[in-house]
């Protein structure tokens, strides 16, 4: 729970995916989900996106505010239980704490986080609100819709029918999950509430939920955050380096623009990387997800395969006209010794590709045994794939894939 560093391993928040979807370089099973958690790497989504972070259907508080609460919980009162001979047996053989209704909603819990905010930033602790955001804090994990008055949960709750299995089945915390993994648990009319710490990844992951894929709501900040992550880790593959980064915008996202005709024009590349003189041009989408696909539903994996095949052909015509046609283009690619554009469709999700057309598949779909089918990948992949694909194919794979649909630079 403390800041996240880079320590050699992932920086940023990123959901995991279950070995039925990572086991193989194209497997099926369970679609998405989510497994993993940095809770400094939530806080850095908090602070480059609040309105996303803030609104009353996520969080409800400033990410320095989660911060500091959860660690005012997390390490203020699991350390003094430690230290007591009579709590420190409980809670080791039962990860879970009694506290007094009136620590959590107030006294010891806000002063703990007011400390540790105070820590962070002294500027922020005499924030006048963190009051209010203990007590949403304490509302939003309580199994207690009547907790905390005046913080209900109208937009969340426990949902058996819809809340995704976790990929850890048989671990202390998807035991004690039944629906929705709340982790303080007392009503109004008690004393004591119960603090369960086994569940604190799984709340927080849940928390993380709602900020990442909330319908319809904020779908730019969703799919940047997206693309840094993703170029996060696969800059770390062997072999692959970030491309055009004099020309990001941005300089904290991978997105790189260029401007021509008079700067009448303009082409963007989400998340532009290359290995030797092969530009692997890499178009995100962060499309909500039919749940419905893991049951296999035709017309879920119908409209789903139309969206992506949409926008395979929107990526494969602009990620490569200007960058291989125009002079312009062509001129930008020999400075930076590049001759080949290799375009591809990620997304946070496996996706079906229902098509045994060359076109839709960097290794081609054999039919010939399960073990070729397993070899094969399409041209619209998941996070996971797309590591897989890169940390394995060769600059000559690459360029043998562009020489194939015309994908290099024209002479002349």
């Amino acid at each position: 729970m403390g800041d996240a560093e880079p320590d050699g391993g992932p920086f940023t928040l990123m959901y995991g995916y279950s070995s039925a979807v990572t086991r193989g370089p194209y497997a099926g099973g369970e679609m998405f989900v989510p497994i993993e958690l940095q809770l400094g790497a939530m806080m850095e989504y908090g602070r480059r996106f609040r309105a996303n972070f803030e609104r009353d259907d996520a969080m409800g508080m400033p990410p320095e505010h989660l911060r500091a609460i959860s660690r005012g919980l997390l390490a203020r009162f699991a350390m003094q239980a430690a230290g007591d001979t009579r709590q420190a047996p409980w809670v080791a053989r039962t990860g879970m704490l009694a506290i007094l209704r009136d620590s959590l909603l107030g006294g010891s819990l806000e002063e703990a986080a007011r400390g540790y905010l105070g820590d962070a930033d002294p500027d922020r602790a005499d924030d006048a609100n963190l009051g209010r955001s203990v007590r949403r804090f304490v509302a939003l994990a309580s199994s207690s819709p009547d907790a905390v008055p005046g913080h209900g949960r109208s937009s969340r709750g426990p949902d058996t029918a819809s809340t995704p299995r976790r990929g850890r089945e048989w671990d202390a915390a998807s035991a004690r999950t039944l629906g929705y993994p709340y982790m303080i648990h007392g009503g109004p009319e008690h004393e004591l509430w119960l603090v369960d710490y086994v569940n604190t990844l799984p709340f927080l992951q849940s928390l993380a939920g709602e900020v990442y894929f909330a319908p319809g709501r904020s779908v730019a900040a969703r799919t940047s955050t997206f693309d840094r992550l993703l170029a996060e880790s696969l800059e770390r593959v062997d072999g692959i380096e970030a491309a055009f980064v004099a020309d990001r915008p941005d300089p904290n996202l991978p997105n790189v623009e260029f401007r021509f005709d008079g700067r009448s024009q303009t082409r963007e590349i989400d998340v532009p990387l290359r290995r030797g003189r092969v530009l692997v041009a890499v178009q995100t989408w962060a499309r909500n997800l039919d749940r419905r696909l893991s049951g296999g539903e035709y017309r879920a994996m119908r409209r789903r395969w139309e969206a992506a095949r949409r926008k395979l052909r929107s990526t494969d015509e602009k990620y490569t006209d200007y960058l291989l046609h125009h002079p312009e283009g062509k001129r930008r690619m020999g400075e930076q010794g590049l001759g080949y554009v290799l375009p591809m469709l990620c997304g946070p999700f496996t996706d079906p590709v229902p098509s045994l057309e060359p076109r839709f598949w960097l290794r081609p779909l054999s039919t010939g045994s399960y073990d070729e089918a397993l070899r094969s990948l399409p041209r619209v992949l998941s996070p996971a794939e797309l590591e897989h694909f890169l940390s394995t194919a060769t600059e000559r794979e690459l360029r043998g894939i562009c020489e194939a649909n015309d994908w290099e630079v024209e002479d002349g």
